[in-house]
């Protein structure tokens, strides 16, 4: 057979051999994030990396843009159906969401692709170097963007480049958030990933033993960590008390069996004698006063004892009766509020609209939200508890990692409140718990966690899920924490590891200023 004809017909094959391996790697990830598969991710990028290895730009971010198709189906595909829960009846705002999110994503990863390919040695004398080298470049980028975009448009949480999505659930995986930070663990995500496609298309075991030293590193601390001697002085007990009440709940004619199923949970509760009980967010669903009904009634049933109540409620603006804040209030025995903490991220598009009313006529579609009349809190998030300082956090603020002011209010515990109603049946009601709990191990702190119609529960400054949850009843969780004042690396320099990632860049444009020099 003439070579001429036989050459073009390889060409053919690598081609669809590199698409197929992109649309495997997207729904590898994909499925990885959903389903929270802490082992796929490991692999999940190879064929990805396999596809774009050596090829020009314009063919990466072909490549790229296939693998950020079938990522974000798989991903987003949860949204068309809330939307729809959320409206009554299928409406197209829910694609819509979907295509937007897309993009989204793969303007990101079209950066990551461009910068890493003008920055990436290619032929180089020592092959570990330019091993070595390039991985650090293509994970350092990726953890950059992936910082960037998960402290922008924070009131979307869900349209982030998470790979800590994918770790939350294994316990060993994410311990090293108390150093790198939760979004710091897609370096050796990335890394590993890429050393293991270093090692198929040059065979430097180099970059075998590397990728696996990484992975086990890794792993041996996450194990060092949780079979470590745990602390059992200063427990304090703790009570969480959900209604689990549907989404479309009428509270004007079902308030009143509401409120008398969830007292008799307090009496229930009332017998383990807590120090705290914790209600979910909104748990009752009309504005805070004074003397109201049911904290009196709840004081009343815990008389003499020294149990004080977190119960989500709405503050009505004292500026515009027309407007709320979304509280969370600390009650005192005597049914009296002595803390409180409003929401400050405010989620877009059910809260707050993603843009100002400037642009109700040109895009009313982002100009408007479910609610309206919700405001961000500007309060500190610390409540001063009669058992610690505890950093209170209502719904999605669980999801975006503190990298800016965690150090202002120094605190012991952690509460996050919040209502799932919306999103039952959606893999977001377990993304919520686990992503929630790597705040545990990035501070190493308990958390509580009280989700109506979600998972609630108690997890420990280990990341272990000490007691759990989830009913579509009334129901009662008791459990412990051990408050501690002890501040891990990444709560102490939160603004480290995006710091070294900006020095390490800046050594790699230098090195290819340098090189660009020489070879003019």
């Amino acid at each position: 057979m003439d070579e001429r004809k036989i050459i073009p017909y390889f060409k053919h094959i690598k081609v669809i051999s590199n698409i197929l391996s992109c649309c495997i790697s997207g729904i590898l990830l994909g499925y990885s994030s959903v389903t929270l598969n802490s082992y796929l991710v490991w692999i999940a990028f190879v064929p990805l990396f396999i596809a774009v290895y050596e090829k020009n730009i314009k063919a990466r971010i072909l490549y790229v843009s296939l693998f950020t198709a079938f990522n974000g189906v798989i991903t987003y595909f949860w949204i068309p159906e809330t939307v729809e829960r959320y409206t009554g009846s299928f409406s197209i705002t829910g694609i819509m969401g979907v295509i937007v999110l897309i993009l989204s994503n793969l303007f990101w990863f079209i950066i990551w692709i461009i910068a890493f390919s003008y920055l990436q040695i290619g032929d180089h004398k020592s092959k570990i170097k330019k091993c070595i080298y390039n991985t650090v470049l293509i994970s350092t980028i990726f953890f950059l963007i992936e910082f960037i975009n998960i402290n922008t448009f924070t009131g979307i949480p869900w349209n982030k480049i998470n790979l800590r999505n994918t770790l939350a659930s294994n316990v060993y995986f994410i311990q090293s958030a108390s150093i790198l930070g939760s979004v710091g663990l897609s370096l050796i995500i990335i890394s590993f990933n890429y050393l293991i496609t270093e090692f198929i298309k040059t065979k430097n075991k180099f970059a075998l033993f590397a990728g696996i030293g990484l992975f086990l590193s890794n792993l041996l601390f996450g194990i060092a960590i949780i079979h470590s001697v745990p602390k059992v002085e200063g427990k304090k007990t703790i009570a969480l008390v959900c209604e689990n009440v549907k989404a479309e709940t009428k509270w004007t004619e079902q308030g009143d069996a509401i409120i008398s199923k969830m007292l008799q949970l307090i009496k229930e509760v009332k017998h383990h004698d807590p120090q705290l009980i914790v209600w979910p967010e909104s748990a009752l669903p009309w504005t805070y006063r004074e003397n109201d009904d049911i904290l009196l009634a709840i004081a009343g049933i815990l008389k003499g004892g020294h149990t004080q109540n977190m119960i989500g409620y709405l503050t009505q603006a004292a500026h515009d009766p027309n407007f709320v804040y979304n509280s969370a209030y600390l009650i005192d025995e005597a049914g009296k509020a002595i803390g409180r903490y409003d929401k400050h991220i405010l989620l877009d598009f059910i809260e707050k609209p993603f843009l100002s009313n400037d642009y109700s006529k040109l895009l009313p579609m982002l100009a408007r939200s479910y609610y309206d009349n919700v405001l961000p809190g500007t309060l500190s998030d610390v409540i001063y508890t009669n058992i610690g300082r505890c950093k209170v956090e209502i719904c999605n603020e669980s999801l975006i990692p503190d990298y800016f002011g965690s150090g202002e209010n120094p605190f012991e515990f952690i509460a996050n409140i919040s209502n799932d109603a919306w999103f039952e049946e959606t893999r977001n009601i377990r993304h919520h718990f686990y992503l929630s709990r790597l705040k545990a191990v990035e501070h190493r702190k308990f958390i509580i966690i009280n989700s109506n119609r979600g998972i609630s529960g108690i997890v420990d400054d280990k990341g272990r899920i000490q007691v759990s949850g989830q009913s579509d009843k009334p129901e009662k969780i008791l459990g412990y924490i051990i408050p501690n004042s002890k501040r891990t690396l990444f709560a102490r320099f939160p603004l480290l590891m995006p710091f070294l990632a900006i020095c390490v860049m800046l050594f790699f444009f230098l090195i290819k200023l340098k090189t660009n020099k020489l070879n003019d």
